[in-house]
């Protein structure tokens, strides 16, 4: 898999909990990554060497608010970031892409797992229309759809949802929440899988997504 340069720039922080404001936290976790750098020596007037260094960042930290509770990534790359990589990404040997995309191991137990949780929905409600907040390439709507679920996923990296649009024939919406078109009370569940943390403002996120859930869904 194509790991993406990250510098410190790339990096934004936040100093106060995204629920209650408060900036009483705690750092509970931390993700380090290496940052590849060059930096120059002079050994006289007539020689200068580049030399590699190799130094390392914090990619993620995940912080407890202790006032409200919540536990959110209070250092994260920021969207420029993503988009950036998304870009690159299109831009990429194709067949390579769809490996990174399509990684057949994940997707098996991706598949399980929505399966499972297919037979735990349909026992607290009768309404079979879903969406699937960043579904990947979609294998895991692939699962509701083989029990007779109306499925539709949106999924920001381009790549993965043209994998699931083209491979899987779902319905996938290539883009952000925030910009998904479908009406408001249109969907029975919705459902986020370790996606939650990825948003930069999950207060506004689940704002706006709880508008396209119908009413009681």
């Amino acid at each position: 898999m194509t790991i993406y340069d990250i510098e410190e720039k790339d990096i934004e922080f936040l100093y106060n909990c995204p629920i209650c404001d408060s900036s009483d936290i705690e750092i509970i976790s931390e993700v380090v990554e290496k940052e590849n750098k060059t930096f120059k020596v002079d050994f006289d007037s007539n020689f200068t060497k580049i030399i590699p260094r190799e130094e390392h960042i914090i990619f993620l930290s995940t912080a407890c608010c202790i006032e409200c509770k919540f536990v959110f990534r209070n250092k994260r790359p920021n969207l420029s970031w993503f988009e950036k990589s998304w870009n690159i990404r299109e831009d990429e040997d194709k067949d390579a892409v769809f490996e990174q995309a399509h990684d057949p191991e994940k997707e098996k137990q991706r598949y399980n797992r929505y399966e499972n949780l297919s037979k735990v929905l349909e026992e607290v409600t009768t309404g079979r229309k879903l969406l699937d907040v960043g579904c990947g390439p979609g294998t895991g709507l692939k699962a509701f759809q083989s029990r007779g679920w109306e499925v539709m996923g949106v999924e920001p990296d381009p790549v993965r949802a043209k994998v699931g649009n083209k491979v899987n024939k779902i319905n996938i919406f290539p883009g952000k929440i925030e910009d998904f078109t479908e009406p408001d009370e249109t969907f029975d569940v919705i459902t986020l899988l370790h996606v939650l943390e990825h948003f930069h403002s999950p207060k506004d996120f689940l704002i706006h997504t709880i508008k396209k859930i119908k009413y009681n869904g």
